[in-house]
């Protein structure tokens, strides 16, 4: 009786322990989830982020590549039609407003030439 007594002593012991330090351990788990939700939840936040900036970033530069192409499709049309008066407004007022003066004033193209430089530029104002 005094070993099963001793046991018996031995368990409550044991259970009042566990039950001593099972909130503790709760606790600790607890805030351990916590902390680890965070630092996950702040890391997929920051991919976030970081993804959106790439992604402007790129339509950023397909905006800035589409505009140099147009640039240059306008260049490529002054330099085959315009006259030089007209090609020279390009360096005063931009591409796109030597171009429009270049369709607008077709009679300074020759005959010849006026029907390709239409195609010419109703293919730059597609872009």
């Amino acid at each position: 009786e005094t070993v099963t007594s001793g046991a018996s002593h031995a368990m409550e012991s044991l259970v009042s322990a566990a039950q001593v330090e099972a909130p503790k351990a709760e606790a600790k788990a607890k805030e351990l989830y916590d902390t680890t939700k965070a630092g996950v939840t702040h890391a997929a936040e920051e991919s976030s982020h970081a993804a959106q900036r790439l992604i402007a970033s790129a339509h950023q530069a397909a905006a800035q590549m589409e505009h140099r192409t147009k640039e240059a499709v306008g260049q490529e049309v002054l330099n085959l039609y315009a006259p030089k008066q007209v090609q020279s407004l390009s360096g005063c007022f931009g591409v796109s407003c030597a171009v429009s003066t270049l369709d607008h004033c077709e009679f300074l193209v020759g005959e010849d030439k006026r029907s390709h430089m239409k195609t010419a530029i109703s293919a730059y104002k597609a872009l």
